[in-house]
């Protein structure tokens, strides 16, 4: 059971550091992986304006956006929902 724990741990410790810096004046804040945007737990107030189009999934939990305009996700196209 611990070594199933460990294994688990490992891989997911693996996964957080294939996560690249995103490019872009205000998406740097966030990291990349392929097409997955991650921006949880940073002290973000709004939306990072210049999210690649290309975004299949958008972590934003844990930060301080209270409040999102109803077409925020407009260009995100290929967002999974």
């Amino acid at each position: 059971m611990l070594y199933v724990v460990t294994v688990i741990v490992i891989v997911s410790l693996l996964k957080q550091t294939n996560a690249l810096p995103c490019s872009g004046p205000q998406i740097s804040v966030c990291d990349c992986e392929d097409t997955k945007v991650y921006c949880y737990g940073r002290n973000l107030t709004t939306l990072p304006s210049n999210i690649p189009i290309t975004t299949t999934d958008l972590y934003l939990s844990n930060t301080y956006i209270s409040t999102l305009a109803e077409d925020a996700f407009a260009d995100l196209v290929s967002l999974d929902s």
